[in-house]
This record gives C-alpha cells, sequence and structure tokens, in this order.
C-alpha cells in the first residue's frame, strides 16, 4: 500500500461513505487503520463471492444425489442442547491444542527447556492448509510502513479466504524493541508474519504464541531458562523482562502485582516461578491483542523492586 498523507485518507474515506466532519477528528494511524479494514472487508466480500459461487455448484450437485428420505433425516435432525455442546468443548479445546501441536515436526516448532511448545508460523500455514481445503485468497495491508515519525513500528493486517470458505484475519506490530538481530532490519516483513501467525492460531484455537511472536531473544531467555535465585526470588533479568513487555503492551504491572497480593512488598517479592507465569500472562495479552481493562496504565507503570 502506497503511503497517504492524512488528508488522501479523509478522502478515500469520503469516498467509502464516511463522514469528513467525524474523520477529521482522527489521527493519521486511526484514519489508515480505518482504511485498511474497508479495503479489507471489499477483498473478502469479492473473494467469498468467487469461491461461494463454485461451493454453490458442488452442492448443488451433492443435494441432487441424496435421496428424499435421507435429506428429510438430515434437516429433522435435533441438535444438542447448547449448554451442553459448549461444556464439552471447554473440556476438548485444550487437547485440541495439545494435538495440533503435536502435529508440528521438529522444525516447526520451538520447544522451550520446560516442555513449552512455541509453533512456528509455516508449520500454523500447513496446518491450516491441510485442514480447510488450502487458502483460495490471501491480501497482507501494510497499515503503517516504519518512520523516524511514528518510531519505527510497521503495522500490518493480514486476511485470508480459506479454500472451504471461511475468513481468517489478523493484526500485528513490529518494532526494533520487539524484534531481534537481523529481523530488526525488516520490520514490514516481521510483521507480515506476525499477523499471518495470529490469524492462524485464531483459527486453529491455539493460544499459544508464536515464536515469532515472542520478541526479543533475551525476553524469550528469561522466561524459559532464568535459574532462580539462591532464596527462589525472582532475579533481575526476569524484572527486565516484565518491565519490557509491561511498557511495550500498555499493562499496570502494580495491578498484576495487586491480584497476586505482592502489592505491598513490590516485584522484588515475587518469587522465580511467579514471575515467570507473570511473564507468560504479559505475552499471551501480547500476541492476542487484547488487554483487560482494570490492567491497563492509567499513568505511571515504572517496575520498581
Amino acid at each position: 500500500m502506497a503511503y497517504l498523507s492524512r488528508k488522501d485518507l479523509i478522502a478515500e474515506l469520503v469516498k467509502l461513505g464516511h463522514k469528513e466532519k467525524a474523520l477529521n477528528s482522527k489521527k493519521r494511524p486511526d484514519l489508515a487503520v480505518m482504511l485498511a479494514e474497508e479495503t479489507e472487508k471489499q477483498e473478502a466480500e469479492l473473494a467469498v463471492d468467487q469461491l461461494g459461487k463454485l461451493k454453490e455448484a458442488e452442492s448443488k450437485e451433492v443435494l441432487e444425489n441424496l435421496s428424499e428420505a435421507s435429506a428429510q433425516e438430515v434437516m429433522e435432525e435435533s441438535p444438542e442442547p447448547q449448554q451442553k455442546i459448549e461444556e464439552e468443548q471447554e473440556g476438548k479445546d485444550g487437547e485440541i491444542e495439545v494435538d495440533l501441536l503435536d502435529q508440528l515436526t521438529a522444525k516447526e516448532v520451538y520447544i522451550a527447556d520446560d516442555g513449552t511448545k512455541y509453533p512456528k508460523v509455516h508449520g500454523l500455514r500447513r496446518l491450516i492448509i491441510e485442514k480447510h481445503e488450502g487458502i483460495f485468497s490471501e491480501s497482507p495491508v501494510v497499515v503503517q510502513t516504519p518512520s523516524a515519525e511514528n518510531g519505527y513500528i510497521a503495522v500490518v493486517t493480514y486476511i485470508a479466504v480459506l479454500g472451504d470458505g471461511q475468513q481468517i484475519a489478523g493484526c500485528a506490530d513490529a518494532t526494533r524493541e520487539n524484534c531481534q538481530g537481523v529481523y530488526a532490519t525488516y520490520l514490514t516483513a516481521m510483521a507480515e508474519t506476525r499477523a499471518q501467525g495470529r490469524a492462524y492460531r485464531i483459527k486453529l484455537n491455539i493460544s499459544a504464541p508464536s515464536f515469532e511472536e515472542m520478541g526479543d531473544k533475551k525476553e524469550v531467555s528469561a522466561i524459559l531458562t532464568a535459574d532462580p535465585s539462591q532464596d527462589g526470588l525472582i532475579i533481575p533479568t526476569q524484572i527486565q523482562a516484565i518491565d519490557a513487555i509491561a511498557k511495550r503492551v500498555g499493562v499496570n504491572v502494580s495491578v498484576c502485582l495487586e491480584k497476586l497480593g505482592k502489592k505491598e512488598g513490590g516485584i522484588g517479592s515475587l518469587t522465580s516461578d511467579e514471575a515467570i507465569q507473570l511473564i507468560k500472562e504479559l505475552q499471551t495479552y501480547e500476541a492476542a491483542g487484547e488487554i483487560p481493562e482494570e490492567l491497563m496504565v492509567q499513568e505511571d507503570n515504572n517496575v520498581k523492586e
């Protein structure tokens, strides 16, 4: 997507039916996101319409081959009570995730020292293709290109129509702070990869963040391989990891400590195990892109020992 000024973005959105008066109060990044969403919607509707026509023809042929008795039996079949379905599904979700992660090859998953598995995007893509009849169409949209003005933050949305007609979408960012090594040079490409991974994970119902979403390698190491201090308390690398992720995600660490009953003692009163769980919780929020309102930063969010 070519770079559009704020004025250009407003003009494009007005063409799509938005009120110019309402748009004038919005900042450029918000306008860019709105235009990207409109573009995605149009592309998805076109792809779904094309695929729908193919599926409709196939379905018609199948239905014509059904006997009248079989068709009637299908229509009259009573669904199970919704409550029972939800209860069974809740119990199966964890098993399904474990089963899907087990289907990944050694090159498609990162296994931490504690046995936790973090899927890689190319492995998730293979599962999507196998389980949903391929990918009919896909479209990454660059919402924001990194520049000095925006703090070198790349934002990309990814939308795809699968071979079975279902639609998936994901959005992710990439910065110099949350990318490691050479990947910090290719922020837009990294944001696109993360957006794909998020879309695939949501569709496959996998809660574990992809390896590409994990951020700085030092943070990953602090989560997975840190040795506790002699008294079992949190160590400096874990404090640094919590501080970095919390600032990036916008989480109020003080509120997190209060939930753990550690507000008075501060972050230094956490055990190493509690620190690991807190870091994993923060990375879950980062991967999902959703933060509980009560955990959001209001004012100062500095981590204090």
